[in-house]
């Protein structure tokens, strides 16, 4: 069954108004649908969406420009691929949403954008997920990437699920995302930003701006972390605490010139779980934490610096470890990497 409750295709300037609930059941069974070729078009709708089928969005746009979408209430999808928004190839829409965004199932995210470009999405609400793959906030590339979007969300982002992050950002240049609202992850992998690559293009000249918390409970649960991915600018504020193995502050890998700024603190209670982490290849990126960094698990370091060159990382605060074996700071095979603390440092365990 592939129905929708109503959908444009290939028309130009149509306007369609709607006070009402829509409900679906069937797979492919989208509750709003812009097929391709659809420009101008107007729709303002108050009401629900609720859809139980697979690949079934809640409101889903493909190859359709210029469009403009407003809604006053909830979507809730309950299948595996069916995203609460999903803007596939599709070029300077509007999407405004007052309301609250629930998934559940495998890769059902949010809101997603794949392919598309100079996109603006403003949303007041929460967005849950509860499902392997499914991210809160979703901008992927579809061979050329998605490009200088727009986003921008007051409330609140939880995924439940392995490798569901709160913010992600994939193979994507330019975007820019301001969230007033905390995040919390739960799963393996699952981090609450994550800016990184596909095959090899690196996501680039991002702009995140977040005010609020980050807490992740999985191994390998980084709150913030740029991977494969040069020039693009984090600030925060508010507090992290991750809470397993590997579970980073600030996580840089292969990534160049970056700009992180987090006024708050950064707790970490996992083994090997480094309040801020700059791996392999990560060069001449500007780290400032204002805040403390405390870590509590074995050989958790408070500042890591692995084989990267020429990063300053700043730090107005006090660093202290309390695990075993666990350096406050820590530079290994990397040059020209300069540490500025004003504040205390502590190693009470071991570490040095």
């Amino acid at each position: 069954l592939d129905a929708r409750a109503f959908s444009f295709s290939d028309n130009d300037g149509n306007t369609l108004s709607m006070i009402g609930n829509i409900i679906t059941e069937g797979n492919g069974a989208e509750g709003i649908k812009l097929f391709p070729g659809v420009t101008n078009a107007d729709i303002d709708m108050t009401g629900n969406i609720t859809t139980s089928g697979s690949n079934a969005d809640g409101i889903g746009l493909d190859m359709s420009d210029s469009n403009t979408i407003s809604m006053t209430g909830n979507i809730t999808t309950s299948n595996s691929l069916s995203d609460g928004m999903y803007v596939y190839k599709s070029d300077s829409n509007t999407i405004n949403m007052t309301g609250n965004i629930i998934t559940s199932g495998l890769s059902t995210a949010g809101i997603g954008l794949d392919g598309s470009a100079f996109n603006t999405i403003n949303m007041t609400g929460i967005i849950t997920t509860s499902g392997n793959a499914a991210h809160g906030i979703y901008i992927d590339a579809d061979l050329a990437g998605s490009e200088s979007n727009s986003i921008n969300m007051t409330g609140d982002i939880s995924t439940t699920g392995n490798v569901a992050d709160g913010l992600n950002v994939t193979g994507s240049d330019s975007n820019d995302l301001t969230m007033t609202g905390n995040i919390s992850t739960k799963g393996t992998t699952a981090w609450g930003i994550n800016i990184t690559y596909t095959g090899r293009n690196g996501s680039e000249s991002n702009n995140v701006t977040m005010t609020g918390n980050i807490t992740t409970e999985g191994i390998n649960g980084t709150a913030i972390g740029i991977n494969g991915s040069d020039s693009n600018d984090v600030t925060m504020t508010g507090d992290i605490v991750t809470k397993e193995l590997n579970g980073y502050g600030l996580y840089l890998n292969g990534s160049d010139s970056n700009t992180s700024i987090i006024t708050g603190s950064i707790s970490t209670e996992g083994k090997d779980a480094y309040g801020v982490y700059i791996y392999t290849g990560s060069d001449s990126n500007s780290s400032t934490i204002i805040g403390n960094i405390s870590t509590s698990g074995f050989q958790s370091s408070g500042v890591y610096i692995l084989s990267s060159n020429d990063n300053t990382t700043s730090i107005t605060g006090n660093v202290a470890t309390t695990g075993e074996d666990a350096d406050a700071l820590k530079i290994s095979g990397g040059d020209r990497n300069t540490i500025n603390v004003v504040g205390d440092i502590s190693a009470t365990n071991g570490g040095g």
